[in-house]
Parts: structure tokens; C-alpha cells; sequence
């Protein structure tokens, strides 16, 4: 009888404390208390955060060689969505591509959803001896709107298709950043979450 009483206690401790764990867990991976959160997108495997280049016909299908993937864009401009579980300040973006060294690229993050608005940055590259381009692009996002939990980009390249040239895509990297999380922070968003809920 009394290893009866301890099982059935187990399992009440269980079933309680499950729900409490996920709950802290869903909550810390939501609120990301570190405030940085890197997402990868490298063209071979589908990204839970970052779309695929858009529109078709503007890219071309993705083409995948032995270890690595590529993509080529061959009318301006192509766009891309960051899924996000909330907003940050800052995204630090890091481009792998190939491109003519005549052809200007640019990217940009969208400032209004009502608007033609985006704020938009030159892409400047190390250029290594295969030809291959990095860049690194810094936007500050407190301009920047999220719709549906989700950010997007705009990459242009004015006149690329007119010269009949084209950029190829190897991987595309965001890390994305804003002040860490405190205790009242969490419990300020954490209201007001019961609050919009309500």
C-alpha cells in the first residue's frame, strides 16, 4: 500500500511540475535574457528563421555542388523575412556572395508598413583570390517594423538584369542584439503579455 501512495505521489509531483517546467522553458527561450540570438540561412537546409530569396523568377533556383549551396540573383530586388519571438536593437548581417566587381549591392531593412520606406546600406566586401565577396552590414533597428513576428529585407542590386549580370549567393548569417534581460524587465514584459492576453 505504501509503494502505492509513493507512486501515485511521483506521479502527481509530475504532472504538476510539468506544465511549470515548460512554461519557464518556453518563457526563457521567448524572452532570450542574453539579448543576442544568431541565425543562419547557408542555401543547402531550410531556416526556422530566415525565408528563402523572394521572388522566384528574380532568383533562380537554388543549385546545390558537393558540401555547398549557392543562389543567383538575376533581377533587382530580391527580399527575405527574419522570423523573430520578439524585437532587438541591433542586427550585425554577414554575406558570403560573388558578384561582377562593377555591380553595386545593397541591403536593406524596412522601416514602415504603410510605406515605401527602408533603410538601406551599401554592402562593401573582402574580396578573397576565388573571387568570393564577405561582407559585414550593421543596421540599427529601432526604426525597423515587425509584422507578424516577422522583419524584412531588400536586396538590390539597381540594373543588374539591363547589363545582363547576375550575384550568387553562399550564406547568409544575422546576429541580432539588444540590452541582456534583468529580473524587472521579465517581469515587466511578463505583465504585459497578461495584459494584451486579457
Amino acid at each position: 500500500m505504501r509503494n502505492t501512495d509513493k507512486f501515485y505521489k511521483v506521479i502527481r509531483l509530475i504532472i504538476i511540475a510539468a506544465p511549470v517546467i515548460l512554461f519557464v522553458f518556453l518563457f526563457y527561450r521567448y524572452l532570450i535574457p542574453s539579448g543576442k540570438l544568431a541565425v543562419n540561412y547557408d542555401f543547402c537546409n531550410e531556416s526556422p528563421f530566415i525565408s528563402r530569396l523572394s521572388p522566384d523568377g528574380r532568383v533562380l533556383p537554388i543549385e546545390k555542388e558537393q558540401a555547398f549551396c549557392q543562389q543567383k540573383m538575376v533581377i533587382d530586388p530580391v527580399y527575405f523575412d527574419v522570423r523573430l519571438p520578439q524585437s532587438f536593437r541591433q542586427a550585425e548581417i554577414f554575406l558570403e556572395y560573388k558578384k561582377p566587381p562593377e555591380q553595386s549591392l545593397m541591403l536593406g531593412v524596412r522601416n514602415s508598413l504603410d510605406a515605401w520606406s527602408w533603410q538601406v546600406k551599401d554592402v562593401v566586401g573582402y574580396v578573397d583570390q576565388s573571387g568570393r565577396s564577405y561582407a559585414q552590414v550593421f543596421f540599427d533597428l529601432q526604426g525597423a517594423v515587425l509584422e507578424n513576428k516577422r522583419l524584412r529585407f531588400i536586396i538590390s542590386s539597381p540594373g543588374l538584369e539591363t547589363k545582363n549580370q547576375e550575384i550568387t549567393f553562399y550564406s547568409l548569417k544575422i546576429k541580432f542584439s539588444k540590452p541582456p534581460l534583468t529580473i524587472t524587465s521579465a517581469i515587466d514584459i511578463f505583465l504585459r503579455k497578461i495584459k494584451n492576453y486579457f
